[in-house]
């Protein structure tokens, strides 16, 4: 019995034990402990937290930082405008390196990583690995801000980086590049003044979604998001306005993707060619936009809002729901919205001009426009960017598939704006 009873006590430690890890884990002070954040990274084990004292950091073992597949935190001790990783420009330079798997224990958090230069990303590199990256600005690199490739699954699932209230911002080339088989989560993000793309997802082969919520993609060179070839994207909650590119400023899909886009903001965008607000041309792919504001966008050729196009072999669909078009511009003619193909329906919106404001360029047997109404959904001052509706606004008594409270997405759109207010100050 006493033997048991032994066997049972020694059970009972191993348990708390592994339950209790956390406790163990050592703090692992830079520059105190070990001179670089490199070594100090080297000399964790997982569950380590290696903590950077505020100051700019540069040169070997302060750039190129690789995690090495680790679960370990790396922070810093009073966040990233403090607390600087500077590759000074020097060539194939980044900040900071996922490239063995890393899971969401391993976490960056509260860095500045600036004048990094690398063909693929000056900022952060991410290959088959699924960091959790928060609390970060990734600006003035040289390549994309960020650049997630990969996709062979480990653990049964498809890598899955998350970048949580980062500002990446004045990357000489995209924001975000996400490619290849693993997917993406952007919560709370300002994607601001890169030269190319604010994010671009190409070729994620997936039936789950890339997530884009509660950020702000504005002001950026060649378009605010691109979709391609097999990606699938949802955006919610987020703001997409002022940028600039050849077709669809705010968002251009092609090729197969799906795309579903709720309570957004897309403003003031401007495309040379068509589709200042968007450009849908994607082959067998949906698009779905609910809720949502498109408004002062404009378009070179046509398009001004949206320009979506698709054949009856395409089998596209695009599907507008409890929305404001509204003041778009194009070359004079269809500003709101320019159709080609089927699969097109507009139901409980508020467009202006109404169908005058719609050019179809093929007919085709399945278009469905119902309830829909043209008035002035009187913003609260269009001059200063604040789409907001004001308490008469007729749009607050329109659309039968949605509350006052969240119709349209404007108001909680305006609740964004004054929210995040501070966060966008601090990108400029």
């Amino acid at each position: 019995m006493k033997r048991y009873s032994q066997q049972f006590s020694m059970i009972i430690m191993l348990c708390f034990f592994c339950m209790n890890s956390s406790l163990f884990a050592a703090v692992i002070h830079i520059p105190d402990d070990h001179p670089t954040i490199q070594a100090g990274i080297d000399a964790a084990v997982d569950g380590d937290t290696v903590l950077v004292k505020p100051g700019t950091y540069t040169g070997i073992g302060n750039v190129n930082i690789d995690f090495k597949g680790k679960r370990i935190t790396v922070e810093s001790q009073n966040g990233p405008r403090t607390t600087i990783i500077d590759c000074e420009e020097k060539a194939e330079t980044r900040g900071i390196i996922f490239q063995n798997q890393e899971t969401s224990d391993s976490v960056l958090d509260g860095f500045t990583i600036k004048n990094g230069n690398h063909e693929y990303s000056g900022g952060i590199f991410c290959y088959d690995a699924s960091p959790l990256i928060k609390n970060c600005v990734i600006t003035q690199n040289r390549g994309n801000g960020v650049y997630l490739s990969g996709g062979n699954t480990f653990g049964g699932e498809r890598p899955k980086p998350t970048l949580i209230d980062c500002i990446i911002s004045e990357n000489t080339s995209n924001g975000i590049y996400s490619r290849s088989f693993l997917l993406i989560e952007v919560r709370g993000c300002t994607i601001a003044r890169n030269s190319a793309r604010g994010v671009v997802c190409i070729s994620n082969y997936s039936f789950e979604n890339n997530i884009i919520s509660h950020s702000i993609i504005e002001q950026n060179g060649k378009g605010g998001i691109e979709l391609s070839t097999n990606s699938n994207l949802k955006i919610t909650e987020s703001i997409i306005r002022q940028n600039i590119a050849e077709s669809g400023g705010g968002i251009a899909c092609s090729r197969t993707c799906n795309l579903d886009i709720s309570n957004c903001l897309i403003a003031e965008n401007i495309a040379t060619r068509w589709g200042g607000g968007l450009d849908i041309e994607s082959w067998s792919g949906k698009a779905t936009i609910s809720h949502c504001t498109i408004t002062q966008n404009s378009a070179g050729i046509k398009g001004g809002g949206i320009y979506f196009s698709s054949t009856p072999a395409n089998r596209s669909v695009l599907n507008v729901t409890n929305s404001i078009i509204w003041n778009n511009k194009s070359d004079g003619t269809y500003p709101e919205v320019l159709l080609t193909g089927n699969g097109i329906s507009i139901q409980s919106s508020n467009i202006k001009d109404g169908l005058q404001g719609i050019k179809r360029e093929v007919d085709g047997n399945l278009f469905a426009y119902e309830d829909n109404i043209d008035i002035d959904p009187l913003f609260v001052n269009v001059d200063n960017g604040d789409y907001r509706l004001k308490p008469n606004s007729p749009a607050a008594a329109m659309g039968v598939h949605a509350t006052i409270e969240n119709l349209l997405s404007v108001n909680s759109v305006g609740k964004i704006l004054v929210k995040w207010a501070k966060l966008k100050q601090n990108t400029r």
